[in-house]
């Protein structure tokens, strides 16, 4: 048998075949080991659920009554009761404070510059003693400009924009009844053929009916108040008999009075165009912005 040469091949394969028997077992025990070892420490190793104050956070709550927990929250949690959770779509109250009413679309943003002739010369004329009665005396004296002018595009832009509209009055006494028109809607007026009720006579009480270009020619420039007229703040030169009650209905105003002494001494035919302003905010008293036009004259 030994001089047989196959049986060293024989021995060769069954050699071979072993060795690999032996190192595939050998690897599969080493991955073995190692998955083992693998799931051991998972298993180890804790799963913290998630704190029940997670999802309300996440969601936008807050409670109102609960204090948070120090305690580990169960794996399972529970909803709290319907009246202890804000609605999703319940905002708590906020305080606020109250807005101004909207203005029109197409109000000026801010006044309409309009120069006016000889107007540092007048500004001196009334001799303002601070700041802010300089500021209010410039005003006032370009808003008559601008009526003179008939312009009332910039009468208007000089309308209070918390308020937005101007109020037109015959006489000192403001009333609600007075009519009022929005701003933006001033500068069509001197093209409207609508004939307004403005208020009454003095003495007569007969019905003041006239179109807005009338009532200007009448009851606001009625007279050379730009080159004649004296003006003055916060005075009533004329001695009516008509209740001044600016100071009432608009509270914190203040009047560019321009007055027209009578023709002569003793004389009835006196008259005034006032212009009522108020501050843009309180604590803006160097921007003035006009709410009114009233007329003032002898009455019987």
């Amino acid at each position: 048998m030994s001089r047989d040469p196959r049986w060293r091949s024989t021995l060769f394969q069954t050699l071979f075949v072993g060795f690999a028997v032996g190192a595939g077992i050998a690897m599969g025990g080493i991955l073995a080991i190692r998955l083992i070892n693998r799931l051991e420490r998972a298993a180890a190793t804790p799963t913290s659920p998630p704190p029940a104050t997670t999802t309300a956070a996440a969601a936008g709550f807050t409670s109102p009554t609960t204090a948070p927990s120090t305690t580990t929250a169960p794996s399972t949690m529970t909803a709290p009761p319907a009246s202890a959770t804000p609605s999703p779509t319940q905002a708590a109250p906020q305080p606020t404070e109250p807005s101004p009413p909207p203005q029109p679309a197409s109000y000026p943003v801010t006044p309409i510059p309009y120069p006016c002739d000889g107007l540092d010369a007048r500004i001196q004329q009334i001799g303002p003693v601070t700041a802010e009665d300089e500021a209010l005396a410039k005003t006032g004296l370009t808003v008559l400009c601008a009526i003179r002018d008939n312009r009332w595009d910039v009468v208007a832009s000089y309308a209070h924009p918390n308020r937005g509209d101007l109020r037109f009055s015959p006489d000192v006494y403001l009333s609600p009844e007075d009519l009022s028109f929005p701003a933006d809607l001033v500068p069509g007026l001197l093209s409207d053929d609508t004939i307004y009720t403005w208020g009454t006579q003095p003495g007569s009480g007969m019905p003041i009916r006239m179109t807005f270009r009338d009532y200007v020619r009448a009851y606001v420039y009625d007279g050379p108040y730009w080159d004649e007229g004296v003006p003055g703040l916060d005075v009533r030169r004329g001695a009516g008999t008509i209740e001044d009650n600016h100071a009432a209905f608009y509270p914190h105003s203040r009047v560019v009075e321009f007055y027209l002494p009578p023709s002569e001494p003793g004389g009835l035919d006196w008259r005034s165009v006032r212009l009522i302003f108020l501050p843009l905010s309180p604590r803006e008293r160097y921007a003035w912005r006009l709410v009114a036009i009233t007329h003032d004259a002898w009455t019987p």
